[in-house]
């Protein structure tokens, strides 16, 4: 058993470390363009790649999106109960607590302890978390203001393909699928890297009000997920990957978009870094308890 966690983890933690060592190394040099190049073309061409080379039943979708409303609401809704207790703002932390790291973190995960099945419904997922965290999660940071247009996103112009192509039973051409396949081979490292480069560069303040929210954000996110896939009789590979999805850290994407609105990125980041460590203590347990 330890050595299939060590097979599953040790690759994430050794990508994140060459990440951190990379930024500390060259703290000037940026990391926007390889960011965009892995959000516009690296992951929607795996998600391409993966949604067209794996037979995924889509009478599975629906108790998915479920079990991620169902999530969403739960974690939030006690994220916002925890914050009128403790007279923190709930613009940092609901979404905090609420839009895990399903990307950077959860893919790698999903893929080393369920195989590509596993990363299908993963990227399913992640796609879904994503579109949300764009939109709702944009607008309750940003107090409101207009985020990206969410047809602008090249994830959403995967999936419109992928969605087509199944519609009207059609193949994906041999020359499209192995490029996208390809291209795709670059996102699970990539995703990782950019994650140590961006914990390393964070701010770093450790407190117990964001190890409060790191817990709601580990331990309640496996919790409700748990009770979601119990109350919907999900099973099989799909329980697993919402389980651990569910469990992950909160997203990167937060403190950039609290940057974005300078809307406390401290605060933000401090929830980040904290509940990706206690992401990593509590993973193996996990991974053990559903392998």
């Amino acid at each position: 058993m330890i050595a299939d966690m060590a097979s599953i983890l040790f690759p994430l933690v050794a990508c994140i470390l060459v990440g951190m060592g990379w930024a500390k190394r060259n703290p000037g040099l940026s990391t926007a363009p390889l960011s965009q190049l892995l959000t516009k073309v690296g992951i929607p061409s795996l998600m391409f790649a993966t949604l067209m080379g794996n037979e995924l039943e889509l009478s599975q979708l629906k108790p998915m999106a479920l079990a991620l409303l169902g999530i969403f609401a739960l974690t939030g809704g006690l994220a916002w109960l925890v914050t009128k207790i403790c007279r923190a703002p709930w613009r940092i932390y609901v979404p905090g607590v609420m839009f895990a790291n399903t990307g950077n973190m959860g893919l790698p995960l999903c893929f080393f302890a369920f195989g590509n099945l596993g990363l299908s419904y993963a990227m399913l997922w992640y796609a879904m978390v994503s579109i949300t965290h764009y939109t709702l999660g944009d607008r309750i940071i940003g107090s409101g203001a207009k985020g990206g247009k969410l047809w602008l996103n090249p994830i959403v112009w995967s999936l419109s393909v992928v969605a087509l192509l199944n519609l009207l039973a059609l193949p994906a051409p041999e020359w499209l699928l192995n490029s996208t396949q390809l291209i795709g081979q670059i996102v699970p490292a990539l995703m990782l890297i950019l994650l140590g480069a961006s914990l390393a560069r964070m701010p770093s303040k450790i407190s117990i009000r964001p190890l409060v929210f790191a817990v709601l954000r580990v331990v309640g996110g496996f919790a409700a997920a748990v009770l979601l896939v119990n109350l919907l009789n999900i099973e099989g590979v799909l329980r697993g990957v919402i389980i651990v999805q569910a469990s992950t850290a909160s997203g990167v994407v937060n403190w950039l978009l609290a940057e974005r609105y300078s809307r406390q990125p401290e605060d933000m980041a401090a929830l980040v870094l904290t509940s990706t460590l206690l992401a990593f203590l509590l993973l193996p347990f996990i991974l053990a308890w559903l392998l």
